[in-house]
């Protein structure tokens, strides 16, 4: 059904297809046979159009290696998110899992067809060398936000952003967010303790720059821990997660207009 009447096939995928995920997630003897059933949205589909691993082999550049996959609460959230700026400007499909259980199931299968299967919420992507002048540069300011930072596990300089300042990526081998935030909501009596992510920093963007420019010049100036705050928060609510203290990143924002308007 899903080579002749593939139409068909996503109407039954629709229904039944979260028998599929779980026989792909427990079946060990069959698991290869099920990965070829499974649908997800990507990068390179239309909203609520559905596509396969083997659709998305044939549609590989010849210089990816791996498959791509980013996990969130929506088509609309992921599409928004910074961690897909890299793989826009090399014109790399992502799949779009926005169903909690495609997640676990694709992180079990690890790989398909000999390509590996990679979130791209995760440290361990494969990025471009950074220059050394680059990396000497930007280091206190890497220090200076993981100092201030409490929320954070590490800062560590980026090349997967194209647009964005900043970004939060889990550990390679630890929970994404969009997972943590699953089972947050299946154990509100008890809830797991929230991991701490990396925060990678784009040292091309502006606001980077300016950061480093002004710690160099004073590092005690006050302005820098609430930038530094504002950054980590905008990098909260771009991966799909609320900030702790919305009131407190709402005062940062108004003092920021406020001195802007009235200068």
């Amino acid at each position: 059904m899903k080579r002749k009447e593939f139409d068909a096939y996503v109407g039954f995928y629709k229904e039944l297809g979260v028998f599929l995920r779980e026989g792909a997630y427990q079946d060990f003897e069959n698991k290869k046979k099920l990965a070829d059933l499974l649908l997800f949205e990507s990068t390179k589909t239309d909203a609520g159009k559905l596509t396969s691993f083997a659709d998305y082999l044939e549609r590989m550049p010849g210089d990816q290696t791996e498959i791509y996959y980013l996990s969130g609460d929506s088509r609309e959230v992921l599409e928004q998110s910074p961690l897909l700026e890299s793989f826009k400007a090399k014109s790399w499909e992502v799949l779009l899992l926005t169903d909690p259980a495609d997640e676990i199931v694709v992180d079990s299968l690890r790989e398909y067809k000999g390509k590996h299967l990679k979130a791209i919420d995760k440290a361990g992507v494969e990025q471009a060398n950074l220059a050394d002048e680059t990396k000497t540069r930007f280091q206190p300011l890497c220090a200076y936000l993981k100092e201030k930072l409490a929320d954070i596990a590490d800062a560590r300089l980026t090349t997967r952003l194209k647009e964005s300042a900043v970004c939060l990526v889990a550990d390679e081998h630890a929970m994404s967010a969009s997972m943590e935030r699953f089972f947050a909501r299946m154990q509100r009596d008890q809830p797991l303790p929230a991991s701490k992510r990396i925060l990678e920093v784009n040292p091309e963007h502006p606001l980077v720059a300016a950061l480093e420019k002004l710690l160099a010049k004073d590092k005690s100036d006050p302005r820098l821990e609430k930038y530094a705050r504002l950054l980590y928060d905008q990098a909260v609510i771009l991966e799909g997660s609320k900030v702790k203290d919305p009131l407190a990143l709402s005062q940062r924002i108004n003092e920021i207009l406020l001195r802007d308007a009235g200068a």
